[in-house]
């Protein structure tokens, strides 16, 4: 029979602005996607990532049923940093990790709304740390230079240790680690990141992780901790990012 066809240009997206990340579960049907560059076919159990800050072609089969569940950006590249580069990839039914990841985007779909917001929390971030382990793990790092790769977490693991350094910038990071500016930028574009958009996201995944499990008492505390110097920059910027205010996530009245 026909199929539904979803077009998604480079100017819709641009005016669109959303920039989070989708996680499809194929229930029922057939269900095509097309995205930078590569095209998938999803079966009954297949599952898939989706990219919403990038151009796309959606095709549903004549009878085609899918669940998706939205993740922020940066609660998904804190787990996940290679995200950007594993959209429109199948993950088989058969694999050995869809199982937990299928289960859990079942879970999440007919959770209990009645949880406290604690309990949902820990639950939510339990679920992105199955599902971008099923990414990671189906679509292994390539041939890419394991002395780059080692390279590339040294830097990381430096930003993660000095997180909360409002000052911490492409010269300080590229410094510490003996090394120039331009390579530092090259390493990081092997995640299809640039280094301080990777520290910006973690910095904001950060902030939300403590004030969603009520790691700090303030808002203020949660943005110093993050190395946010500016609260209404910070502010703006985690709205922006997850859709609620960092006052609203403290008191449990975000749906994040």
């Amino acid at each position: 029979g026909d199929r539904l066809r979803v077009v998604r240009s480079a100017s819709d997206a641009r005016r669109d602005g959303r920039d989070d990340f989708m996680f499809w579960l194929c229930l029922d049907g057939s269900t095509r996607f097309e995205q930078c560059g590569r095209i998938v076919e999803l079966a009954p159990g297949d599952m898939m990532l989706h990219d919403q800050a990038y151009p796309f072609i959606l095709e549903f089969g004549h009878t085609s049923r899918t669940t998706m569940i939205t993740i922020a950006r940066p609660l998904l590249t804190l787990r996940a940093p290679r995200a950007e580069l594993l959209t429109a990839r199948r993950i088989a039914a058969s694999s050995p990790f869809a199982t937990f990841a299928r289960g859990l985007v079942e879970s999440c779909v007919h959770s209990d709304s009645a949880l406290p917001q604690h309990v949902a929390g820990r639950l939510a971030n339990a679920a992105l740390d199955i599902w971008s382990t099923t990414l990671e793990g189906t679509f292994p790092t390539s041939a890419t230079s394991i002395r780059a790769h080692r390279r590339l977490e040294a830097a990381k693991k430096y930003m993660l240790a000095h997180l909360g350094n409002c000052e911490l910038n492409l010269e300080t990071i590229a410094s510490a680690q003996n090394m120039s500016e331009r390579t530092l930028v090259r390493l990081f574009a092997l995640d299809g990141q640039t280094p301080m958009r990777w520290l910006w996201g973690k910095r904001l995944a950060h902030s939300h992780r403590l004030l969603a499990e009520h790691g700090v008492a303030r808002v203020t505390d949660a943005a110093l901790d993050s190395g946010f110097s500016d609260m209404s920059h910070f502010s703006r910027a985690f709205r922006t990012a997850f859709g609620s205010l960092p006052l609203e996530v403290l008191k449990g009245k975000s749906d994040i």
